[in-house]
């Protein structure tokens, strides 16, 4: 049943994955530009929509606003850190029943000169004490029936790489969250055009 259930999440994954793959092979998507956050997330939960009815999880997506400040960054890093932060959800909520009970919340705001993203689930959450691992290559808490390590241990790696490196951000991660499960908080330097920011 594990080796299923194991099969079951990878193939997820990489449906997910592959639905943007013909895409971010636009050079565009692969250039340093103005990036708007609000729009990114609605369209990766549309283009996941069917993996996440699959699963029977509602994406509420209600605190996204309409218009917000962009941020400077590769659009493609975007939809990878929203891609590897949904597909985790989905595994972590394996074991939670009804639809009312498995909730991906994404919200964003502007704050003083950055723009933050919150992404809460509720599913099982993180094994306490390993907020100051999680981030590490090939530190993985996925384990099988046995307790055996069966994650790569580097899909939150390359976020913190997306997030710090690529958008001078910086990210976290508290669990409990207010669902019950992970919360992740980004927050990314947000373009100004007082400042002589990239306003297009």
């Amino acid at each position: 049943m594990s080796n299923i259930k194991t099969i079951q999440n990878s193939t997820t994954y990489i449906r997910n994955f592959s639905k943007f793959a013909l895409g971010n092979v636009r050079p565009d998507k692969r250039k340093r530009k103005n990036v708007y956050l609000n729009d990114v997330i609605k369209k990766v939960c549309a283009t996941l929509r069917q993996s996440l009815d699959e699963k029977n999880i509602n994406a509420d997506l209600a605190d996204i606003p309409e218009k917000i400040a962009p941020i400077r960054a590769f659009e493609i890093d975007w939809e990878s850190i929203l891609i590897n932060l949904i597909t985790n959800s989905i595994r972590a909520m394996d074991g939670i029943v009804g639809k009312e009970n498995r909730i991906i919340r994404i919200r964003l705001e502007e704050m003083d000169a950055h723009v933050k993203m919150y992404f809460s689930d509720s599913g099982c959450g993180i094994e306490a004490g390993s907020e100051e691992y999680i981030f590490d290559t090939n530190y993985s808490t996925r384990r099988d029936l046995r307790g055996r390590v069966i994650g790569t241990g580097m899909g939150l790696s390359i976020v913190k790489t997306f997030v710090e490196d690529h958008s001078d951000g910086e990210i976290k991660v508290i669990s409990p969250s207010s669902l019950g499960g992970a919360e992740f908080q980004i927050s990314v330097p947000r373009c100004d055009l007082r400042k002589g920011g990239w306003y297009e």
